[in-house]
């Protein structure tokens, strides 16, 4: 499945989760002093990839940062931005994006007095426990303990049913048992 709403493209990558995409247009002469500003939209979940293409043409004049909530997550070193040409940043990541808002915010300069540049940025997020458990195994300890405790409940459950009426194909009189 593939949506497209606001200058974004939601892809239902079945199995896993969402590959949120985003075309971030950065007008020509934008200091990074103000830098352009633009936001994604996504879901609660684990990020566990991102990719950030920068097309040929960039020439070293362009940069990217994206945040969480005046957080700096990537670069993840404070105050750098990405900065490249004809090359695509790609890394898998662990960030857990669990509070609200459920947004990243992208801010880019560009000094090119003649163009505006266009990045590409793609991130894969899980958004459901079981796919966040294949990148976290202490969630999965915690989903697993979830389940025991839940099929102990039915168990027990049944126990008494079967207590109450050990032997449910004996009827009595009048189809009572």
């Amino acid at each position: 499945m593939r949506v497209k709403k606001n200058n974004c493209i939601i892809q239902s990558h079945g199995a896993i989760g969402m590959i949120y995409t985003k075309d971030f247009t950065i007008p020509k002469n934008t200091p990074e002093s103000s830098p352009h500003h633009e936001t994604l939209i996504v879901t609660k979940g684990l990020v566990y990839k991102v990719e950030f293409q920068f097309p040929a043409g960039c020439a070293g004049l362009v940069g990217l940062v994206v945040s969480d909530g005046g957080f700096q997550l990537w670069p993840s070193s404070l105050g750098e931005w990405f900065i490249t040409d004809a090359f695509t940043i790609a890394f898998e990541d662990m960030y857990l994006k669990n509070t609200a808002p459920f947004q990243f915010d992208f801010w880019g300069f560009n000094l090119d007095e003649t163009y505006d540049h266009t990045i590409y940025c793609r991130i894969g997020q899980a958004d459901k426990e079981i796919f966040i458990a294949r990148y976290l195994p202490n969630v999965a300890y915690e989903m697993v303990q979830k389940e025991l405790a839940k099929t102990g409940d039915e168990q027990e459950a049944a126990k008494q049913e079967l207590l109450a009426n050990p032997f449910p194909w004996i009827k009595t009189e009048k189809g009572k048992t």
